[in-house]
């Protein structure tokens, strides 16, 4: 079946294969933080964008961590994502060059401000966000040496992961560091936890969907990837994939059996025009992250044929900056014995 094929090759070589694409890119992105001074002038504090944010915006608590940054990187971040195929791959390959790219500048040096942050609120006076980092290469990441030598171990540590994570992101159609800051707040915080998805809680008869999105004229990549699955008297559509870009935990749906079953139907069987719209949200989580249009319509290839075609849109309200005005095409299928055997027996994130 084409979409195990497709989610086989996304565990394995596809993903190296998109990093490459991507290797010595210079667009200038970076970390920002924020400075607070003293009356004299001086620097008091220096803490990532994203560890405050994700203590005032979102209330997780970010403690301070023990070691150096390496090792709170090792503990806080490579740990937990070991089962993740497409974090693996970046921290076996890419992190090591990040980590060896980091050059610090002399004092007094300051960098100019990479409009890619989107933040949302003002600062105390004696406060400023600023700019820690600028991206300019895998072997190229600069930072204020006036700020690295104020921030804690665990914020230089936060701020490695924000530049990996972004320099991921940034290519796959985000245009803030907004989900990468909110990310990054996620895997320090103390109360806060991943959740996981598993291939095994697939069952024969489950439906797996996939598209492909254009990466540029000729080139193809996986777009969205879900997973129609019923479990008891329980009904989820499970998202791995979202709009090309991967997903840090599994986004589900739970369906009322009505609607559950409309959509099946519509997708297997010739129900064309059904239109459905529902919120995707984290399971560990109560907020939205996504409103999702689904179509399934009738496609006209001339000459009198024609095919069945699976439509998903989403506009999304934790990945800002992807298009959400265009339909994704999607092949969707039934899972047999066999292709359950195809499947990865590690978890999907």
């Amino acid at each position: 079946m084409k979409i195990l094929i497709s989610l086989i090759a996304l565990v394995s070589l596809n993903v190296s294969a998109e990093i490459f694409k991507i290797d010595g890119v210079s667009d200038g992105g970076g970390g920002r933080g924020v400075v607070c001074k003293n009356t004299d002038g001086s620097i008091a504090s220096v803490e990532l964008l994203d560890f405050f944010e994700g203590k005032n915006l979102e209330g997780y608590t970010i403690p301070e961590r023990t070691g150096d940054y390496h090792t709170i990187i090792q503990n806080e971040f490579v740990q937990k994502t070991t089962d993740r195929p497409h974090l693996s791959y970046l921290n076996k390959e890419w992190l090591p060059k990040v980590k060896n790219g980091i050059k610090i500048l002399p004092p007094g040096f300051r960098l100019q401000k990479v409009e890619d942050s989107g933040e949302i609120f003002n600062l105390p006076s004696n406060c400023t966000i600023e700019q820690l980092a600028n991206f300019q290469g895998i072997s190229r990441v600069f930072i204020v040496g006036d700020f690295w030598d104020k921030m804690s171990e665990t914020s230089k540590a936060g701020l490695v992961v924000h530049e990996l994570l972004w320099f991921f992101e940034r290519f796959t159609g985000v245009e803030t560091s907004s989900r990468t800051r909110r990310t990054v707040a996620r895997y320090f915080a103390s109360d806060f936890q991943f959740a996981n998805f598993d291939f095994s809680s697939l069952k024969v008869g489950d439906i797996a969907c996939e598209s492909l999105s254009a990466v540029e004229p000729g080139s193809k990549r996986l777009g969205s990837v879900f997973f129609i699955h019923k479990r008891n008297n329980d009904h989820f559509i499970t998202f791995s994939r979202l709009n090309g870009a991967m997903l840090h935990q599994p986004h589900v749906v739970e369906m009322d059996t009505m609607s559950w079953t409309h959509l099946v139907d519509a997708i297997l069987n010739d129900d064309y025009g059904t239109s459905m719209q529902f919120f995707v949200t984290p399971i560990n989580s109560n907020v939205d992250s996504h409103m999702i249009d689904l179509e399934v319509t009738e496609l006209d290839l001339g000459n009198g044929i024609s095919r069945r075609v699976t439509q998903i849109k989403s506009s999304n309200f934790e990945f800002p900056g992807y298009d959400d005005e265009n339909f994704e095409n999607m092949e969707c299928n039934k899972l047999s014995q066999e292709d359950l055997n195809l499947l990865p027996t590690q978890a999907w994130w």
